[in-house]
């Protein structure tokens, strides 16, 4: 790479990393200043003039290749940092919809609809395509979990169907409950979860004081994840499940890339991205190289 390249190189990933740690100072901040109170005055000053360079690197960038000459990408990081470039992101676009025009691109579209958004385009053609891209993931396992003191019925309806199972004393489940919720060897102390059954509701019914949840694997993995929500019930009480697990697909593949950017900006526009999380979460440690954690924390706190 020549220096000048490799200038530019520097200043976008720099530029980058700022932009998945602090968005907001990338989208509002134009006076780079800090106003972290744990800072003292020598530490703020230089916080802030970290930020300051990057700003001026990035605009010497852009002024040195002027935003014709910028990549899609460039151009987008270009509008998010320094308000520039803002025609040319519109242009690159196919009909408003994706980015770039000339094969659209999940990551790329939800860093535009970012970037457009902070300007007061309408990016709601754009959020669409997004959200069109949802389907089901198929990375990992789901099972049930019915928890309860003492050994219980219960009644499992789903599909306009009701099936009777019977946790045990050990915690064990007797039998499996239909096609969807079936008794898997070795782990006798869940129902998995049929994949074609993602998306239904269980509606659990059992004679004692009983709890819900659901738990989640990578297929490849031995570690069990939690849902973080739990039901509870008193006896005769109902409580209901669903896997509601999706991600964004790209060639009909899940895309890890696109599924975190596209989860941060539709939660940053009010969406609800619950559903994207259980994939974002257990696949993480196969993506470190995308930092997965600063986008999981802007996400979820």
């Amino acid at each position: 790479l020549t220096n000048k390249m490799k200038k530019s190189v520097m200043c976008l990933v720099f530029i980058l990393f700022i932009l998945v740690s602090v968005p907001l100072i990338l989208a509002e901040n134009t006076t780079n200043t800090t106003e972290d109170t744990d800072l003292t005055p020598t530490e703020s000053d230089d916080e802030g003039s970290k930020i300051s360079d990057a700003y001026q690197c990035l605009e010497d960038s852009i002024d040195d290749k002027t935003c014709d000459k910028l990549s899609s990408r460039e151009k987008i990081f270009a509008l998010l940092a320094a308000g520039e470039c803002r025609a040319d992101v519109v242009e690159d676009g196919k009909n408003d919809e994706c980015w770039p025009d000339n094969g659209c691109d999940l990551t790329t579209t939800a860093q535009a609809i970012l970037a457009l958004d902070k300007t007061s385009f309408n990016t709601e053609d754009a959020e669409e395509w997004l959200l069109d891209q949802n389907d089901t993931t198929d990375d990992f396992n789901w099972y049930l979990q019915i928890e309860s003191n003492s050994e219980t019925s219960c009644d499992i309806t789903y599909d306009e169907s009701t099936h009777k199972t019977t946790v045990l004393e050990n915690k064990k489940f007797s039998t499996s409950a239909g096609s969807c919720l079936t008794v898997e060897a070795g782990r006798e102390w869940w129902l998995k979860v049929t994949p074609s059954c993602y998306g239904m509701d269980f509606d659990i019914s059992c004679d004692k004081d009983f709890s819900t949840s659901l738990l989640f694997k990578k297929r490849s993995s031995s570690t069990f994840h939690v849902s973080e929500r739990t039901s509870s019930s008193s006896a005769e009480g109902t409580t209901t499940e669903t896997v509601n697990s999706v991600c964004l697909k790209d060639g009909g593949v899940c895309d890890y890339e696109g599924t975190l950017w596209g989860a941060m900006v539709l939660e940053s526009m009010g969406y609800e991205i619950k559903s994207y999380l259980p994939y974002l979460v257990v696949l993480a440690e196969d993506y470190d190289e995308l930092i997965p954690e600063a986008f999981l924390y802007q996400m979820t706190d």
